[in-house]
């Protein structure tokens, strides 16, 4: 039974991981991964995940609390981890609520743009309790970036709600 468990071990050493650079994202045990990140949750390097074989599509990276990872067949999961010296930006969302008010958004934009995320798109509504609902589409290095914006944001008058956000 050791020299079982010893052997699996030694096994496992000695997969081959295998970074691809596009991504930033390591699989075990292949040599040229197709890996694309879920556009349903869009995690970002910090987040847990997990990789999924997806039918001709390569493998899915999904954050691990993505609702449409509950409904994914078990057995098709791979390891997937992030690599540590990753450069690029990835892109994320963030939903801000808060009270409607002039400027809220001007004042939004400026305190990300006084960092090093990028917006990528903006989704403004206001409804009847004159509430505004902003979504941004956000690129970012890293989950600690986003921490740090989302704990600015809160600062800003009216603003009482930031999350990230999963589709």
């Amino acid at each position: 039974d050791k020299e079982m468990l010893l052997q699996r071990q030694l096994d496992k050493a000695k997969r081959i991981l295998t970074t691809n650079h596009e991504t930033g994202l390591i699989v075990e045990g292949l040599t040229t991964p197709q890996i694309k990140i879920a556009n349903c949750c869009l995690p970002i390097p910090g987040d847990a995940i997990v990789g999924y074989v997806t039918k001709g599509s390569g493998i899915a990276v999904h954050h691990e609390n993505c609702p449409n990872v509950k409904s994914l067949t078990e057995m098709r999961f791979v390891d997937v981890y992030w690599a540590s010296n990753i450069t690029r930006k990835y892109p994320t969302r963030i939903q801000i609520i808060g009270q409607n008010r002039d400027n809220i958004l001007s004042d939004i934009i400026t305190s990300i743009n006084a960092t090093s995320i990028t917006i990528a798109e903006i989704n403004a509504i206001s409804n009847a309790r004159l509430e505004s609902t902003i979504t941004l589409k956000i690129l970012a290095s890293n989950k600690s970036e986003i921490e740090n914006v989302m704990v600015n944001l809160m600062k800003i008058p009216s603003v009482y709600h930031i999350e990230r956000r999963f589709k």
